[in-house]
């Protein structure tokens, strides 16, 4: 595909249950969010985010977001019983054009939560499977796996705000570059991270 398969506008409440949503690709011009762009508030529940891609080729200008990017300004977005996998924020390319963010997941809006889900396989430059700036990240009972941050940062997950661990495991994540938080890199407040495996 070269378009991204879903948007989600300013102001809109959606919850999307048993859908696929894959193989999206965002071109230069509209960069961020391969598979969905939210700019409101999103749940998913049982769904599978797969395959997709951003694009955007200018140095310091990546897209961000392969599977899902939530917008600075939206609401929460909320992930239960879903499975995102294979996603690619824009993988390095030649001439020091730079990875894209969050290869799962972007977040800037209010807040993520994710229950019972699992992100594996995914790639972005910063954050291979989560790359998050919202004000709080919550991960319930989640499988992070096999994930890989390029340009270090977190393989698995890379935060800026609160962030909230609780059962899961955290495991095999990947962080090049300098190498920082293979499984979590964390500059916001960790307040808790219980019965977890890393």
């Amino acid at each position: 595909a070269t378009t991204r398969v879903l948007n989600i506008e300013w102001n809109c409440t959606v919850t999307l249950r048993g859908l696929t949503i894959q193989h999206g690709r965002t071109s230069n011009a509209d960069q961020n969010g391969g598979g969905i762009l939210s700019r409101g508030t999103l749940t998913l529940e049982s769904c599978l985010i797969s395959s997709n891609s951003t694009g955007g080729s200018w140095e310091y200008q990546p897209g961000h977001g392969g599977g899902i990017y939530q917008t600075a300004g939206s609401g929460d977005l909320v992930l239960r019983d879903c499975v995102v996998r294979h996603n690619t924020a824009n993988e390095m390319v030649q001439g020091g054009h730079y990875a894209g963010d969050g290869g799962g997941i972007y977040a800037a809006g209010q807040s993520l939560y994710l229950s019972n889900t699992i992100l594996c396989g995914n790639s972005g430059g910063y954050g291979g499977g989560v790359y998050g700036y919202t004000a709080s990240l919550t991960l319930f009972d989640c499988l992070i796996q096999t994930n890989t941050a390029a340009k270090g940062q977190g393989g698995g997950i890379c935060n800026y705000g609160s962030l909230a661990i609780s059962g899961g495991q955290i495991v095999d994540n990947v962080a090049g570059g300098n190498g920082a938080g293979g499984g979590v890199y964390s500059q916001g407040q960790f307040t808790e991270a219980s019965n977890c495996t890393f």
